[in-house]
């Protein structure tokens, strides 16, 4: 998926679908406790978004850019390390393990 902007995903109701989402837009969208397991964001945005004890079991975060987020209890530890890099500008960033 390239390019493709998203507001109001319910992760609970939605499910991201697994793959590549390169120079895409997360705006609004409540991703509490949602599987992003083996999912990969390159160049990605998100926005007032929620991904508090979301799975990120081997996703990739590559030059990523979190936006007045909640991050609460993420392992960042586990996810894929290759060309990790997140910038979190006024998140939300507690309990949190890299």
């Amino acid at each position: 998926v390239e390019g493709e902007s998203f507001t109001n995903i319910d992760g609970k109701r939605n499910a991201l679908t697994p793959g590549t989402y390169e120079n895409c837009t997360f705006t609004n969208c409540n991703l509490a406790n949602a599987d992003l397991s083996d999912i990969v964001f390159v160049e990605c945005i998100f926005e007032q978004c929620d991904l508090s004890v979301a799975n990120i079991q081997n996703t990739a975060f590559r030059d990523v850019v979190f936006k007045n987020c909640k991050l609460l209890g993420l392992h960042f530890e586990n996810s894929n390390a290759l060309l990790f890099g997140i910038q979190c500008e006024s998140c939300q960033l507690q309990l949190s393990s890299f």
